[in-house]
């Protein structure tokens, strides 16, 4: 049989609370059909009668697709919550959580579901995948391989505090290594590879982090949860919503034209203040560097540096 047959006697009595059975299924039978008749006007005369379902409840008989649809409906649960056990492995809920309990889990569990590619947007630069702690981890090894695709958007904000905020995660030596690394894996040349930044529209937007996988078909985002040990990811199939998001940023959110070009100035502004040089001529260097390379990226970078230059 198809359906959980305890699952559908339980529904019914919860509901009839306290009701006798014949007359609780007797109700909801004519209820059920009703649903299943403005499901599919076509079925004018159907019915479903209190026997028919008392067998589907007793397991004697199997309701079909339209009957199960009237049940989630009227009950408001997941179709897959009706079936019998044996098929669950078979159903693909729109939204699944996953519930890791230590990091590595965590780190292993991204790594299987980015073997076929992702689509990044991160609101810090740089993502965890890059930290110092997790480059020598298997899902290090799988996303700088340049045979995945990899895309991956940053806000210029989050790279700009990465390069100069005296504030941080990061030691300056390690924040070269990471850009070093960036620049290593997102080569040009490698159409698999892409590092976009962009800016927001005003200072007041806010966003979560997020991957597009399976061709843009899966959004898998982080829970608001703050544990100690591991992580809970929630995982979203709905091609409208993974299409929708996948519009706003690929195509209409303001990206900058400078990507790899703004990883090499801003090496070459992170070995400056290696040498000692005072931050703001770091930062005066990389601006005018900039200007003359790419000139429509200079207002995204100046409302936000604030820096009066010359």
């Amino acid at each position: 049989m198809i359906q959980n047959s305890k699952c559908l006697r339980d529904l019914r009595q919860q509901w009839s609370k306290g009701a006798s059975e014949k007359s609780s299924q007797e109700t909801l039978a004519a209820t059920l059909s009703e649903i299943v008749r403005n499901l599919q006007p076509i079925k004018n005369g159907y019915l479903i009668t209190q026997s028919k379902l008392s067998r589907w409840e007793s397991g004697r008989a199997s309701p079909g697709i339209l009957e199960l649809l009237a049940y989630a409906h009227f009950f408001d649960v997941e179709l897959a919550s009706l079936l019998n056990p044996a098929y669950h492995t078979l159903c693909r809920p729109e939204m699944e959580v996953i519930s890791c309990t230590t990091k590595t889990e965590s780190e292993n569990c991204l790594c299987d579901l980015e073997s076929g590619g992702r689509f990044l947007v991160f609101s810090r630069f740089p993502s965890p995948v890059f930290s110092p702690e997790a480059t020598q981890n298997r899902r290090f090894e799988q996303i700088s391989n340049q045979s995945l695709e990899d895309i991956e958007y940053y806000t210029i904000d989050s790279y700009l505090q990465f390069l100069f905020s005296p504030i941080g995660h990061y030691t300056l030596s390690q924040k070269i290594n990471i850009n070093d690394l960036y620049i290593n894996i997102f080569n040009e040349d490698n159409p698999k590879k892409h590092i976009r930044f962009f800016s927001l529209p005003n200072a007041n937007n806010h966003f979560s982090d997020f991957e597009l996988l399976h061709h843009g078909k899966t959004l898998i985002m982080l829970a608001p949860l703050l544990l100690q040990e591991g992580d809970v990811f929630i995982k979203l199939r709905n091609e409208e919503i993974c299409k929708q998001v996948n519009e706003l940023y690929a195509h209409k959110m303001k990206k900058l034209s400078a990507n790899t070009t703004l990883l090499r100035l801003g090496k070459k502004a992170l070995e400056k203040l290696n040498d000692g040089i005072p931050i703001g001529e770091a930062i005066n260097h990389f601006y005018l560097s900039l200007e003359r390379s790419h000139p429509q990226d200079i207002e995204s970078v100046s409302n936000i540096l604030h820096y009066n230059i010359g």
